[in-house]
């Protein structure tokens, strides 16, 4: 493996789609089928991309001139009542036959050497409850159960 790290500019936007896309049928397919599985290529999800990648930080790996796996993060509110400034990891990506290879630890930690540079002192992220592999990766590079958050399903009433 000849893995190297690269900051995303505008350039990128379809490999940072593309990844994502696979990030989303992923996920579609172990946790949420509500997700819309083509939502990166949509017109919200290329803004959202041109953002991030403008303002925010995104940082693809390749093996050699192939994408493996991406991270997304931006400057965000800690909630929409607070005034704390954070960081959030919105997105990450690594295929699946590099995983368990530092390939995301190398990610989060230039994600995390941005924050610092940035002067921000806590970096939040969300998971799915039952992606325990996502949960234990999160675990392992640092982050801690801070707040929960809880659904509740309700059948409507057809009229």
């Amino acid at each position: 493996m000849n893995i190297e790290y690269r900051i995303a500019t505008i350039k990128d936007l379809a490999i940072v789609q593309e990844l994502n896309n696979k990030l989303f049928i992923l996920e579609t397919e172990k946790h949420d089928p509500h997700l819309v599985k083509d939502w990166p290529f949509s017109d919200a999800g290329t803004k959202y991309f041109e953002s991030i990648v403008k303002d925010g930080f995104v940082i693809i790996a390749f093996d050699g001139k192939t994408p493996i796996g991406y991270l997304a993060g931006a400057k965000s509110k800690a909630y929409s009542y607070s005034n704390l400034i954070v960081a959030e990891l919105d997105n990450m990506f690594v295929e699946q036959e590099y995983r368990g290879h530092g390939v995301g630890k190398l990610l989060f930690q230039q994600f995390k050497d941005w924050v610092k540079a940035q002067d921000i002192s806590r970096i939040k992220v969300s998971a799915y409850a039952k992606n325990k592999s996502a949960l234990a990766f999160y675990r392992s590079v640092g982050f801690e159960d801070f707040a929960i958050h809880l659904h509740c399903k309700v059948v409507a009433q057809k009229t």
